[in-house]
């Protein structure tokens, strides 16, 4: 830079150089009783937070006890327009916070400075930029108003927002009030709600368990009931046998009267009785009895019919070499007692005539499930048993290895495939 010269003063070389552009070695930091009033206040309000007014003032002697924070500010501001202890020590903390990273900026040209401020507004930072203009000893008039009146602005500007904030929190807060006792309705709708509905349920499940309780009866008693079933068959069948073998006796004992009755010739033969007059036949030997195929000892479970041929089902089975297993076809109590018959037994015999369509599709399904023999029968007499018995027991013993979990040999095996 070329020298000035000695004749030329500062006053005249402003004409020609611009205050931006202005640098001077004999620039300083004015204290703080120093710098222009104007810049005073916003330095102070700015840099010093009100826990720092309320500790310099009582560092300095003052009583600050239930001191409102507008009452510590204009304190401080009475006490700063001379170098008064409050003003030294107030000058003292600005000096340790900004001027080391102020000095830096002591020699640069106020258009830099005013770069600094700008960028300031822009990020916030506005403490350091705001005590180099206020402190610095050749900052322009011009920079320090138009500092002043943005830092005014800014004040105005928050106290807009603050006020428009405040407002906003008070519609919110009225908003979430409304919010919470909604929220607070439909959780208490909720829970009514839920607690008829939870009283809706073991009111149910305890009629279900009645129900079930009623429907199914214990394994004690199903045994016992077989039992009896079992019994009164077996008494069924020994009167039977015992009536028939009455009726024998007196028979035989008709014949032998009446052979006795009969007139004899000594030294003749004797005279042919009338049992061999009537009934020539009676002395003929028995022809022989066809020869029945034997089931193994296969059980055989028989799933509706008539209730009432069910000794006659059982001595069909039993003829055959077979053990029987009764089920009257009645699901209104569930599948289990059914299902649990069927996976025991080996074949399963279904006449379709005394049969619900639920029940017969059931049985079918079950005995899918498990691989079980089945035959659809369209009668439930007692010859259709004991031909399908038979078929049955032919083609076990034809080809035993092959296993055919659905047997129809009748006018409804189509039928029953298809289903």
């Amino acid at each position: 830079m070329t020298p000035m010269p000695p004749n030329f003063s500062r006053a005249a070389l402003e004409t020609f150089i611009p205050a931006e552009n202005w640098t001077s070695k004999g620039a300083h930091f004015a204290s703080l009783w120093e710098i222009p009033q104007s810049m005073k206040c916003p330095l102070v309000g700015t840099c010093l937070s009100i826990d720092d007014h309320h500790h310099l003032l009582k560092k300095a002697g003052f009583n600050v006890r239930r001191i409102c924070p507008a009452s510590l500010h204009a304190a401080v501001m009475e006490n700063i327009d001379a170098p008064t202890r409050v003003a030294r020590r107030i000058d003292t903390f600005l000096k340790k916070k900004y001027l080391t990273s102020a000095t830096e900026w002591l020699h640069s040209p106020e258009s830099a400075i005013r770069k600094l401020w700008e960028t300031g507004i822009q990020t916030g930072e506005l403490e350091l930029p705001l005590y180099i203009i206020a402190c610095r000893s050749n900052i322009s008039q011009s920079l320090q108003a138009e500092v002043f009146g943005t830092l005014h602005m800014l004040g105005h500007t928050a106290k807009r927002d603050l006020l428009e904030s405040r407002r906003m929190i008070v519609r919110l807060e009225k908003l979430l009030a409304e919010e919470k006792e909604l929220s607070r309705r439909i959780q208490k709708n909720l829970k009514e709600k839920t607690d008829t509905l939870m009283a809706k349920t073991a009111e149910l499940e305890k009629w279900q368990r009645l129900e079930t309780n009623t429907s199914t009866s214990s394994p004690r008693e199903e045994t016992a009931k077989e039992s009896l079933e079992n019994l009164s068959e077996r008494l069924q069948r020994l009167q039977d046998k015992n009536q028939a073998l009455n009726q024998r006796v007196k028979k035989l004992e008709t014949e032998r009267a009446e052979w006795r009755k009969a007139p004899q010739i000594s030294g003749s033969e004797p005279a042919e009785t009338p049992i061999q007059q009537t009934k020539p036949h009676a002395l003929r030997p028995f022809p022989p009895k066809a020869e029945v195929p034997d089931l193994g000892y296969k059980r055989v479970l028989v799933v509706g019919g008539r209730p009432c041929m069910r000794p006659l089902y059982r001595n069909a089975v039993e003829t055959t070499g077979g053990q029987f297993e009764y089920h009257d076809g009645c699901i209104h109590g569930g599948k289990q007692t059914l299902e649990a018959r069927v996976r025991r037994s080996d074949i399963i015999l279904c006449p379709v005539n005394c049969n619900s369509h639920g029940a017969c599709g059931l049985v079918k399904e079950i005995c899918r499930k498990h691989g079980k023999c089945l035959r659809m029968l369209d009668s439930s007499s007692r010859s259709a048993i004991t031909a399908a018995l038979e078929k049955t027991a032919l083609q076990e013993e034809e080809s035993p290895s092959v296993s055919n979990p659905l047997i129809a040999g009748n006018r409804f095996s189509k039928a029953a495939e298809e289903k």
